[in-house]
């Protein structure tokens, strides 16, 4: 989504410019790294959701349904 235009807070450009070069010096190689394979392992399960549902229906529902139960049952496992 984009934001219309004029909203969102106000900022110089210098301030923003120097946000910027703040954050580069912040984020190294391994840090962009992981940010984005992160941002690419939490689309892909979205996707992956998506297409057993197309290509099995409702009992996709089903089948997420049961492995998050176990899930859950395999958390209070650990837990002990």
């Amino acid at each position: 989504m984009s934001n219309p235009t004029g909203s969102g807070p106000k900022i110089s450009t210098e301030k923003a410019e120097t946000t910027d070069k703040q954050l580069r010096k912040a984020l190294n190689a391994f840090d962009i790294a992981y940010l984005v394979i992160g941002a690419v392992i939490g689309s892909g399960w979205l996707f992956g959701s998506f297409y057993a549902a197309s290509v099995s229906g409702p009992a996709a529902i089903l089948s997420w349904t049961i492995a998050g139960i176990f899930l859950i049952l395999w958390l209070f496992r650990l837990l002990n």
